[in-house]
């Protein structure tokens, strides 16, 4: 896995988020954080994440 770039927290760094994720999703996480062109952190690549199911106009509640 190539070397991580760190990137600045967010301007609003809001509060802090503990999450404890299985072994299967933690690695569907580091999947597609390791095809993003910048490399972002773990952080950065679960903020993102939310963001798109958050903003899927598509996703229908449960």
């Amino acid at each position: 896995m190539p070397k991580k770039k760190k990137t600045a927290a967010p301007a609003d760094t809001g509060k802090t988020v503990q999450v404890r994720l299985p072994a299967d999703l933690l690695a569907k996480v580091e999947a597609w954080e390791d095809v993003q062109t910048d490399a972002p952190s773990r952080s950065e690549t679960i903020r993102r994440l939310i963001g798109i199911a958050l903003n899927d106009r598509r996703q229908k509640p449960r």
